[in-house]
């Protein structure tokens, strides 16, 4: 929640300084000290609602360091070590939900990272993780339309990816909708070493699969080599019959 909390802690005596970090890994192994965390991110993430940045629910990764006072007081203020993407999404058409969205640079940019937050200015890289993209699926679908945000960083139609903080040689993004799937992709390079990123997507610029007319068609399938199976020899074809063949293949591409 925004503003501040208080609650109670023991520490050892002597103690002079507190260090925090979030989110709470239950598989933490307590053997390590401060310089030895585990900061973990996850592939998979939730967002219930568009706009809105559920802390509870991103692994948005922090962590705060505060020195204990003559009154046994200690104030923490934590600050991001990975990087929040905000995606705003537009363009779409009248009724067409938003399901998800998938970042993907093709390197690791989720997991387990364990770091040394006792450092001034420490940063999640994922180091130790293995994820090479992030999708975050919304809880409650939105309506994709409108024109680009005159503010971007005021949009209301935002989705949030929590990634490891480094710069990306390109990427892709997916947006999968009730309508459609939409295909972004940028060679530039993305700098994600800051808080909070800002990109918009317009889903009628983006990339979609092509697809055929509605009709009859006869299907044909061939295999590695480009031999022709012969599942439809000796039947008779015309545009007025359709034929559902099935035959179990491998290794031939959609």
């Amino acid at each position: 929640t925004e503003g501040a909390t208080n609650f109670d802690i023991e520490v050892a005596l002597g103690s002079q300084t507190v260090y925090a970090y979030y989110p709470y890994f239950d598989k933490q192994d307590i053997s390590y000290d401060q310089t030895h965390v585990s900061m973990y991110v996850t592939s998979t993430q939730k967002q219930s609602k568009a706009g809105v940045f559920d802390g509870n629910v991103n692994d948005y990764a922090m962590v705060a360091k505060g020195e204990i006072d003559a009154d046994r007081h200690v104030s923490l203020t934590f600050r991001p070590v990975a990087c929040a993407m905000a995606l705003n999404i537009y363009g779409g058409q009248a009724g067409e939900q938003v399901e998800s969205v998938t970042f993907n640079p093709g390197v690791v940019c989720a997991g387990q990272h364990y770091m040394d937050i006792t450092v001034d200015n420490p940063v999640y890289t994922a180091a130790e993780g293995k994820a090479t993209s992030v999708t975050v699926t919304l809880t409650e679908p939105f309506e994709a339309v409108g024109e680009k945000p005159a503010d971007p960083k005021t949009f209301a139609n935002q989705v949030y990816a929590v990634v490891a903080r480094k710069a990306y040689e390109g990427a892709a993004f997916t947006v999968k909708t009730s309508l459609n799937t939409y295909t972004f992709k940028t060679a530039s390079t993305l700098d994600l070493t800051t808080d909070f990123f800002t990109m918009n997507l317009n889903l009628a610029k983006g990339e979609t699969p092509k697809r055929i007319p509605e009709g009859d068609y006869i299907i044909v399938a061939t295999n590695a080599a480009g031999t022709s199976f012969d599942a439809l020899t000796n039947q008779e074809t015309n545009t007025s019959t359709k034929r559902l063949v099935s035959k179990s293949i491998k290794d031939v591409s959609s």
